[in-house]
């Protein structure tokens, strides 16, 4: 598979030499199976999903806008709202806070859409005189934040298949193949630009490829970093 992952677990040490993973996030193109594979670790005990927030958080994205006024200059990418454009900046600035209140002893927060989504949403901003120093500053953030960042993958005409198969709505199903094709690999280039800045960041990455790796083996590969206790004299969580 070009420019995708293999199927052996890459980017992370064994897990028995690790401390025990509290806060993880999906990452991948469409159709790389993270809904799958967010149901199955949904199902495991102690598993908290992250994606919509509640109205206690509204405070703290309310300050993370407010402070993103580096983002606020920028112009958005086509097809995004200023109001979108500013929420994904407080939702990225928030995330800490948002994680924290859904932790717990034992409980692990599984983020869905998490910071590493919204960063690759925002990925222009890397390259913006204004806002750099913001995006590099939120990946730092996300690499301290998530205990591993979990990225899934396939290549393009994979993915473009399984979207065709499914009955959910998705704009690459309105493309033809080339076109499509195109998307994809787009979408999968954002994700791999966003695990790497992540490990450069220092974070840890786990790539798994969807396409030769079923997603019942995914499910037991993630759920069983949450069952590691840490090292002694290690915490649960940087």
């Amino acid at each position: 598979m070009s420019g995708g992952s293999t199927g052996r677990p890459t980017g992370l040490a064994a897990s028995h030499a690790r401390p025990a993973v509290r806060v993880v996030e999906l990452l991948g193109p469409p159709a790389s199976g993270k809904s799958s594979v967010a149901a199955g670790l949904a199902a495991t005990p102690g598993v908290v999903v992250l994606k919509e927030h509640r109205r206690s958080d509204l405070p703290a994205l309310a300050s993370s806008v407010v402070g993103a006024w580096p983002v606020l200059w920028t112009r958005p990418p086509a097809g995004v709202g200023r109001v979108r454009w500013a929420a994904w900046a407080g939702r990225l600035g928030a995330a800490p806070r948002t994680v924290q209140r859904r932790r717990a002893p034992r409980t692990v927060v599984l983020l869905d859409q998490g910071p590493a989504y919204t960063l690759g949403r925002m990925e222009q901003l890397r390259d913006d005189p204004l806002a750099s120093d913001w995006w590099q500053a939120r990946v730092d953030m996300s690499a301290q934040l998530l205990d591993v960042l979990v990225v899934l993958d396939a290549d393009a005409a994979t993915l473009a298949q399984r979207l065709h198969a499914r009955p959910k709505a998705h704009v690459a199903r309105t493309l033809d193949e080339v076109a499509a094709v195109d998307y994809l690999d787009g979408e999968r280039a954002r994700c791999r630009l966003v695990a790497d800045a992540h490990e450069a960041a220092g974070g840890r990455v786990l790539r798994l490829c969807s396409q030769v790796t079923p997603v019942a083996e995914i499910v037991a590969t993630v759920a069983a970093l949450f069952e590691t206790e840490p090292a002694p004299g290690e915490g649960a969580h940087r």
